[in-house]
């Protein structure tokens, strides 16, 4: 029941705290799509190392690489992600705890790669449609809070990506 009441007390605090801009930003490279999915008013993001390695290539640098093949599945934080979504769907099920508001989430895989988690959390605060519009980017962030990493060198290397938006990573 603690995790449930500490992620309600984050949503409400999100939920006070954000504002809404209509600018839109350039999309950079290839979008990065999430595993896990689920729309809502409010949108938490997920890191989590699904698998916890990935497939040796030989790479030519000719090419852009294809995208890491992940091995080695990883219960432990697959269990984390599982505990986020079941904490999520409890708050979305009761009447009492958020009325009138839906979470939801979008949950990336990182295959143990601290360079995928930090791509992860950059799509996870700008998101990955391809709009663009003139003028400075200010854009609202994709989500409100990135729920992070399990390993501490990925967190520190996400965090300092996402710390210029101002968005929060647990």
């Amino acid at each position: 029941m603690e995790p449930l009441v500490a992620l309600l007390h984050m949503v409400i605090a999100i939920m006070t705290f954000s504002k809404a801009n209509t600018t839109v930003c350039t999309l950079r490279g290839e979008p990065v799509h999430p595993e896990l999915w689920k729309d809502g008013d409010i949108i938490v993001g997920g890191v989590f190392s699904f698998h916890s390695s990935w497939e040796i290539r030989q790479l030519t640098y000719s090419i852009m690489p294809p995208p890491l093949k992940c091995i080695s599945l990883n219960f432990r934080d697959f269990q984390y992600a599982q505990s986020m979504l079941f904490a999520i769907e409890e708050i979305n099920n009761s009447s009492t705890l958020l009325p009138g508001v839906s979470l939801g989430y979008k949950i990336y895989d990182t295959c143990g790669s601290v360079a995928v988690g930090v791509r992860a959390a950059m799509a996870l605060a700008n998101g990955y449609e391809k709009m663009s519009v003139e003028g400075p980017c200010t854009k609202h962030a994709e989500v409100q809070a990135i729920i992070g990493d399990t390993t501490s060198s990925a967190c520190m290397a996400i965090s300092k990506g996402i710390g210029p938006f101002k968005l929060p990573l647990v």
